[in-house]
């Protein structure tokens, strides 16, 4: 169940994020600036949800949070796509995208919360078969997106909210599981803002869950236009690119996670998803120029490393935003490590423009960031870790 929910929402947000957009633009016609400008404030809003969900969590139960944001954003979804009122759709579209990072960031909650000492497995779990069913989505979106009509818009934006309404009702299924009763507070959370007040699990957010997550912008926006504006590559090799990530991450995700155990490790999967990506970026520049086959082979390698960024950071955030967090305060640990994402996503289309505008400092100077960011993820985790016995969880049966 907890798979078969969190399956179909991302399934959803894979098919709704392409098109809800270029909806608004082509069939509403909509102007390109306001929607920009709703996905912006969108953006910022997220920064304060993904807290503020997270305590929420804490205090009413995150498999009761994740349902009731999850059917609010399907709702929003469907106002995007029935109201025709200019108000409604810009409210709905900022809604729908503001909760996205919360709905994240809460869903770790839901695991630990269920999944008890087996959380971090389940976690793995649960993030390869999202990224599959997101990409299946996404390819579903291209259908729509080649066909051009009206009612294919319409059609597929209409099981986007589906999809998000099932997601919805699984989830709160889950709030009877027998392992989801309520924990007694635990005397860790007793502080209003106890994760904002820990400067060691701000820091891990900023570095790990914050500019390591980085690869996803420059995969999914930074490459597609690099590859057609500074390369001979042909065009198909973009969705060849994003081809290779979903069903890379989808295979190695589980077992990557699986061997990453423990918050050192995971200190040292965050460095060296930070070294990787930054081989990417310092490999990219050598494509422009290059013929046709020697630029398509330096991308392909490029996101074969980024790839490979992705299933190490996912892994290593996976264990330290569970290590690092006191027992019965997930909730709201998720919920600030999920707003450094949040906060990414806020500054990193402009920065990646920069750099795609003055390409020969740029990638090598985000190269050097990115690695920078992640060399001190050990020393940050050695200070912030806290003593075994308040990183153990209690066993519960497996969702």
């Amino acid at each position: 169940m907890l798979l078969t929910g969190f399956g179909l929402w991302y399934f959803g947000l894979g098919l709704g994020t392409p098109l809800t957009a270029l909806y608004l633009t082509k069939v509403e016609h909509v102007p390109v600036t306001p929607v920009a400008d709703c996905l912006c404030v969108a953006g910022f809003a997220s920064i304060a949800a993904c807290p503020a969900a997270g305590r929420a969590a804490d205090r009413f139960g995150p498999s009761q949070v994740c349902a009731a944001m999850m059917g609010l954003q399907a709702a929003a979804r469907a106002c995007v796509l029935f109201g025709h009122a200019r108000v409604l759709e810009f409210g709905s579209l900022s809604l729908a995208t503001s909760f996205v990072p919360a709905i994240v960031s809460v869903r770790g909650a839901v695991i630990a919360h269920l999944a008890g000492a087996a959380r971090v497995r389940w976690a793995g779990i649960n993030r390869a078969v999202s990224n599959l069913c997101y990409g299946l989505g996404a390819a579903l979106a291209g259908a729509a997106l080649a066909c051009g009509t009206v009612p294919a818009y319409r059609a597929e934006l209409l099981v986007c909210a589906v999809a998000s309404a099932a997601g919805c009702g699984l989830c709160g299924l889950l709030a009877r599981h027998p392992s989801a009763s309520q924990d007694p507070p635990s005397p860790h959370c007793a502080g209003r803002r106890r994760a904002l007040a820990d400067p060691g699990f701000l820091a891990v957010t900023a570095t790990c869950g914050g500019i390591l997550l980085l690869y996803n912008d420059i995969l999914v926006f930074a490459v597609p236009l690099w590859v057609a504006r500074a390369t001979a590559a042909p065009g198909w090799l973009v969705s060849a690119a994003l081809l290779v990530n979903t069903l890379g991450v989808g295979a190695l995700q589980h077992p990557a996670t699986a061997r990453i155990t423990g918050v050192r490790r995971g200190a040292r999967a965050a460095l060296a998803a930070g070294a990787l990506t930054a081989a990417a970026c310092a490999l990219l520049p050598s494509s422009s120029g290059s013929a046709a086959l020697r630029a398509s082979l330096i991308v392909g390698a490029a996101a074969v490393l980024l790839t490979s960024a992705e299933v190490l950071q996912t892994a290593a955030a996976i264990v330290l935003s569970y290590d690092l967090a006191p027992e019965g305060c997930h909730g709201d640990y998720q919920g600030v490590f999920g707003a450094g994402y949040a906060a990414l996503s806020c500054v990193s289309p402009a920065l990646l423009g920069l750099i795609l505008a003055h390409p020969r400092p740029g990638w090598y100077l985000l190269a050097a960031a990115v690695g920078a960011a992640g060399a001190p993820v050990p020393l940050i985790v050695g200070r912030a870790a806290r003593p075994a016995d308040a990183r153990t969880s209690e066993g519960r049966p497996s969702p």
